[in-house]
Formats: structure tokens, sequence, C-alpha cells
């Protein structure tokens, strides 16, 4: 599993059929054989073979997260195009496969803080370097785009001096990166709290560091407030359970506010116009964000009863308002609950819904048994409900999807896995 987590990150693919649209390239119409999803598929195999059964999670996670997947499968005959609808049903198969799979592991604390915590500072480096050399290259191995700030459609941060490239690492957009640091930095907490010697301590501390840093390099502004209020909530929580660990969890405030203090500080202009806004970038990027509201309110009162097919609600925004839209402007919008309801039905919305009340509600009344693990998974589970208010990638992009149920896997096994129900901290 380990492997897994580190490898989460690329998007390796083997392209089957590039989405084209008039002749252009329409991103959410690309098919393709991702190397991750063969990685999954083997692991489950092997899990089948040597251990065939999950054991310990409640029965209603399961029948939710059936049921979400269920409506998915059932919107299919109301896509207009079904072969994207059937692929991104295959694909939210695999990704309930990897919450499955990090159930069936069942790794302590520390181990999920390990493995989360290198793949978070391989691509917080990643991304770092990304920025400082304002330019991505391009890797058919790591599944990777070139992108440069002159580039149209780069993620990039517009000032009075030009613009400015923000960091990708592997994955297809630097908000996707961000989100994912976000998970890689709470659980290095666990990481430190679970440390055995001090100099472990000492590497996830660097590990918090170097991570922090790299949410900064993604410059996004919904990235930055949502670390910054689950960690300062997972603090609270785990200080309030071990008043005893206050000392270690300043620590890790410290390291984590440095790293992101001084890398901030080397690109303060980047920064101060992410926070305050104000450019012809940012004014447009708030404006298309808000109109793909509007959007997402007339699919839903054509679809709401059935969906879209999953899959295929950029479709729906051309077919139904607009049909001369650009196709790079046909973007989803950035709701991952309003998308749901849109592709697969209020019925998808409400079993998500569901899903994400059971884990909060389990994560609630283990607090007492499990008081770190809860903790940190409470974390965790807020910053996933947060960051799909902002975000359509939980839904719609392949790495995003695998981030999204690699996050409830791991929240799991925060309330479910090997670690003993006791209050003790072993230090």
């Amino acid at each position: 599993m380990p492997v897994l987590i580190i490898a989460l990150p690329f998007q390796t693919q083997l392209i089957l059929k590039e989405g084209v649209i008039k002749g252009e390239t329409w991103q959410y119409g690309t098919i393709g054989i991702f190397a991750f999803d063969i990685l999954v598929i083997l692991w489950a195999a092997i899990f089948l073979v040597t251990q065939r059964r999950v054991y310990g999670v409640s029965n209603t996670i399961w029948l939710v997260t059936g049921a979400l997947w269920a409506t998915a499968f059932f919107s299919v005959w109301f896509s207009s195009n079904r072969l994207i609808s059937w692929y991104h049903v295959g694909m939210l198969a695999v990704g309930i496969c990897v919450m499955w799979l990090f159930v069936g592991w069942k790794p302590r604390i520390r181990e999920l803080g390990i493995a989360f915590a290198i793949s978070g500072v391989i691509q917080s480096i990643l991304g770092i370097m990304q920025v400082l050399m304002q330019k991505v290259f391009s890797s058919t191995v790591l599944g990777m785009a070139a992108h440069t700030p002159e580039a149209i459609g780069a993620a990039v941060v517009g000032t009075t001096e030009g613009r400015f490239l923000r960091a990708y690492g592997s994955f297809p957009h630097p908000n996707t990166l961000a989100g994912f640091l976000v998970i890689c930095l709470l659980l290095s907490i666990g990481w430190y709290l679970r440390a055995s010697a001090r100099w472990e301590r000492m590497c996830a501390l660097a590990a918090q560091g170097i991570i922090s840093a790299g949410i900064v390099s993604t410059f996004s502004r919904s990235a930055w407030a949502i670390a910054a209020a689950t960690v300062l909530f997972t603090g609270v929580m785990i200080v309030h359970y071990y008043p005893s660990l206050r000392r270690h969890i300043i620590f890790s405030l410290i390291s984590i506010g440095f790293a992101a203090s001084a890398f901030g500080a080397l690109f303060y202009p980047l920064v101060l116009t992410r926070v305050f806004g104000g450019t012809r970038l940012e004014v447009q990027s708030v404006t298309e964000r808000l109109a793909g509201y509007t959007d997402a309110r007339i699919v839903l009162e054509e679809a709401w009863l059935h969906g879209t097919g999953i899959g295929s609600y950029t479709l729906a925004v051309r077919d139904d308002v607009d049909r001369d839209r650009p196709i790079w402007q046909l973007q989803p919008v950035h709701n991952t609950y309003l998308l749901v309801a849109a592709e697969v039905s209020v019925f998808g919305l409400v079993f998500l819904l569901l899903l994400l009340f059971e884990l909060f509600k389990e994560g609630i009344m283990r607090t007492i048994s499990l008081p770190l693990g809860s903790s940190l998974a409470l974390g965790v589970l807020l910053a996933v409900l947060i960051t799909g208010l902002f975000d359509h990638y939980y839904w719609s992009l392949h790495g995003g999807i695998v981030v999204f149920w690699a996050s409830i896997g791991a929240a799991l096994c925060l309330l479910y896995g090997g670690e003993k129900p006791t209050g003790d901290v072993d230090k």
C-alpha cells in the first residue's frame, strides 16, 4: 500500500481516445488506461486471494457507497455520450476500490503518516522546482504534460509584472495537488506524534515544512485556508485529549508556519495578488466560477431527477446552456456536490452526503476510545468536506477521484485500523 500512495499522484496513462469537439481538444472526453489503476486492480486481486474479506467498517458506509456507485451506473442511460459515462463509472469503481484496499491494509497511524508524508514531500519538491523554474516538463513515464506561463490554459497568477506559473506536481492542475498536500500535511502530524525516536520526529517536522511550502507553491487560496483551518482544528482536538502533547503540536505549528511564511515571502507579490485579487486574471477567475453556478442551475432544472450522466456535465452545458461557447471554456461547476447532483441526480448527492455524515458520526463517536486517530480522521474529513465546496476535481478528474477515495480510506484506517483503542500515546 505505501507504493500505491506514492504512485497515486502520477497520472501515467495510455491514451486510447482523445476527446475532441469541433476539432478542439476536450479534456473531459479523453479516455485512457492509467498505470495507477492497473496497480490498484492487481493489488485488489492479491488482497482477495490472501485475505478475501474486510472487517470492522460499518455496513452503512459500504451500503451508502454502493448506492452512490449505483446512481452513477444508472445515470449512463441518460448520458449524451455513454462511452464517456461508462469510463467514468469505471474510474469511480477504481476509487472505491482504493478506499477498500486502505481499510484492508489497516496501518497504524505512524505507517499511514510516513507513506503520505513521503508522497507529499516528493510532490512538494516537484512543485517547488516548477515554480522556481517557471516550467513544467513533459514526461510520458510520470504522466506529466508540459506547461509554461505563456501557454493558453496554463494555471498562472497574473500580476502587473506578467504571468507566473503555479505548481502542478504530477497532477493535471495545481488545485488537485494542493488538495492532496493538505491531506499529506495532516497525516504527517500523526507520524510526528507517533515517531519512536528523536531523529524520526525531526524527519517528520522537516516533511511538514516541505509540504507546507508545497501548498504555498500551488497558489491555491482555498487550499491555504483549508490547510490553516484543519491543522488548527486537528491540533486543538489533540491537545484537548492529550494536554501532554501541547509542546509537540506547537513544534508542528512552528515548522508549518515558518516554512509556509518563508516560501511565501519569496513570492509575496503573487501571494498578495491571490489574497486580495484585483488583477484581470483574478477577476476573470472569480467571474467564471460564479458563471459556473448559473450553468449548474440551468442543467439541474433539466436533469435533477436522473442526471446528465456521469462525466457528461460539460456536454450538457454545451447542449442546454451555450452551444457557441469555446471548448476550453466548458468546465464543470467548481462545487463537487452540485456536480454530483447534476450528473447522477439529487439521489446521488444524497448518498454522497450520507457517506460523509456517517464518517463524521463515526469519527465523533470514537473520540473517547480512539482520540488521536479520531482527531486526525476528523481533520482529514473536514478538509475533504470543505474542498468539495470549492472545486470539482473530486468527481471530474482521475487524479481528484483517487485522492478523494484515498482520503476517505485514510480516515477509515484512522477510525478502524490497527491502532489500539487507548488514551495513551507511546512516546
